[in-house]
């Protein structure tokens, strides 16, 4: 029992390293400035009264 408690240790460890890289990953694709053009324009989606 004791290896397969070693086992769920790691494997908690590498999905938690994993799962913040991930978070870095899009945070900085979100904060890119090549994006700001972009975001800025769907900010005013909701604000286009076009149909």
């Amino acid at each position: 029992m004791t290896m397969l408690a070693s086992l769920g240790e790691l494997l908690s460890t590498i999905w938690t390293v994993w799962a913040v890289l991930v978070f870095g990953g899009i945070a900085f694709w979100a904060w890119r400035p090549a994006n700001r053009p972009r975001f800025e324009r769907d900010a005013h989606i909701p604000l286009n009264d076009e149909r």
